[in-house]
């Protein structure tokens, strides 16, 4: 079955000062070019909306969201590290860079399901083999680990979707045309597969410098995701 990545976002939960950041300031600072902020944006003196093809960026006094719109957005992380830039010190919680996988919703349910029970039921446990091995049943999994300075949280569950599909590829929007192979997919079973990279800071931690170090090593995150994507 093929997986694929559907989104990705960095969140960091700590102090921000949304009024620091206009439009101006994304453009003179050359996070976004003037033409790709969509009118839908909004700045605020509380809360920061920014829109574009490919990203949107959230932030409010209590966090700052960072996330793409469909698939791999190389330069996520590039720009997260330029708004952090305009910043002489950041206070920080919490941060956690994620990556989302789906198994692409145009199987057939009966396979999707087959798929599940072949990967994650496992007889040898009392529980499941006792009661959740009826037909109906579904199954994930929670895994963890260290890894880069980081706690990798694997969270894996079946989840519903509603999505279109055009020549078997999810799209944001429905073309215009009379294609054939355009299907409005509703209520389609799916598994997601959500990758979570998190670190708290300490009061004394200098969470600027720790946060940046974390970023100059997004690939790898990325790298490791898809390598225990790809077991599959």
């Amino acid at each position: 079955m093929e997986i694929i990545l559907i989104n990705q976002d960095i969140v960091l939960i700590g102090l921000f000062n949304p009024s620091k950041f206009d439009r101006h300031t994304f453009i003179k600072n050359k996070i976004l070019k003037e033409d790709e902020i969509l009118n839908n944006s909004l700045f605020l003196p509380e809360r920061v909306n920014v829109s574009t093809k490919d990203i949107t960026i959230t932030i409010n006094p209590n966090q700052l969201i960072i996330s793409s719109l469909s698939g791999y957005y190389k330069k996520l992380s590039e720009k997260l590290a330029k708004i952090l830039n305009l910043a002489d010190q950041l206070s920080l919680n919490a941060s956690g860079f994620n990556f989302r996988y789906i198994i692409q919703p145009v199987y057939e349910e009966d396979k999707v399901n087959e798929f599940i029970r072949s990967r994650f039921f496992n007889p040898n446990n009392p529980i499941q083999s006792k009661y959740f091995s009826i037909e109906n049943s579904m199954f994930g999994f929670y895994s963890s680990k260290d890894f880069e300075n980081t706690r990798l949280k694997l969270d894996v569950k079946p989840i519903t979707l509603n999505f279109i599909s055009v020549n078997n590829k999810l799209v944001n929007e429905l073309p215009l045309g009379n294609d054939s192979n355009k299907n409005i997919l509703v209520n389609n079973k799916s598994l997601q597969f959500e990758f979570n990279y998190h670190r708290d800071y300490s009061i004394t931690d200098n969470s600027k410098e720790i946060l940046l170090e974390l970023i100059d090593k997004y690939e790898l995150y990325k790298s490791e995701s898809d390598k225990i994507i790809d077991l599959l």
